[in-house]
């Protein structure tokens, strides 16, 4: 209904609105990927946050947790595409937020276009590579937003008046949810990525199974 509400207001005002965003990288990964019979994945790290009043976004463990958790139940769902699969429990990561900082910094590398060969193993993330019974290891990070009830109708009408205030020449329309999927096949022998994908989405809900799920059948399309 919402929706619907700014979709006739930007007739009767005339104000252009923004297309949804979806970015999708497309670069072919190093190394023939139906060669990696082994592999370890190791738990998945998430950052969800939370949008509330006055655009205020607060990191929520708890929605941070389900995230992870929806990631890993996908994973699991899709692990057939590999002879064997190991996984890597988070309780046998000493350094949680350390090696989600290593994610981060990946993902933010992946973001601007970095080459494969910059998305290196860091001294944490080979610490707890260097024991591995497996070469290569698959690496989650996944973040995004979501609102409190309520915060998308006040940000929706705010922005309206934006645009009839500048004569609507500047409308920005707010997103009702952002979920980003990053994921690394990580070779321990050359000590970076040899595959890097994300799919940056915004209208896509974070922690649903079911829209999470579609992001990764194209995420996973190189495996098939």
């Amino acid at each position: 209904m919402i929706r619907k509400n700014i979709i006739l207001l930007s007739f009767i005002f005339g104000i252009p609105f923004f297309t949804l965003a979806q970015h999708i990288n497309k670069r072919p990964p190093l190394v023939d990927l139906q060669e990696i019979k082994e592999i370890t994945v190791f738990y998945p790290s998430s950052r969800i946050e939370v949008v509330g009043k006055g655009m205020e976004q607060m990191h929520y463990d708890s929605a941070s947790f389900l995230s992870a958790t929806l990631n890993l139940d996908i994973i699991h769902d899709k692990k057939d595409i590999f002879e064997q699969v190991y996984f890597y429990p988070k309780e046998d990561i000493p350094a949680y937020d350390l090696f989600t900082l290593d994610l981060m910094e990946l993902a933010k590398k992946t973001s601007s276009g970095a080459p494969f060969e910059d998305l290196r193993v860091s001294p944490s993330l080979y610490s707890l590579m260097e024991n591995l019974d497996t070469r290569f290891s698959m690496l989650i990070y996944h973040d995004g937003f979501v609102r409190k009830k309520g915060n998308m109708t006040g940000e929706m009408f705010k922005s309206i008046g934006i645009g009839v205030a500048t004569m609507e020449n500047y409308a920005p329309i707010p997103v009702s949810y952002v979920s980003n999927v990053f994921i690394f096949i990580m070779d321990r022998e050359l000590g970076h990525a040899v595959l890097a994908k994300k799919y940056e989405g915004d209208e896509i809900h974070p922690l649903k199974k079911k829209t999470l799920a579609k992001q990764y059948k194209y995420l996973f399309k190189d495996f098939n």
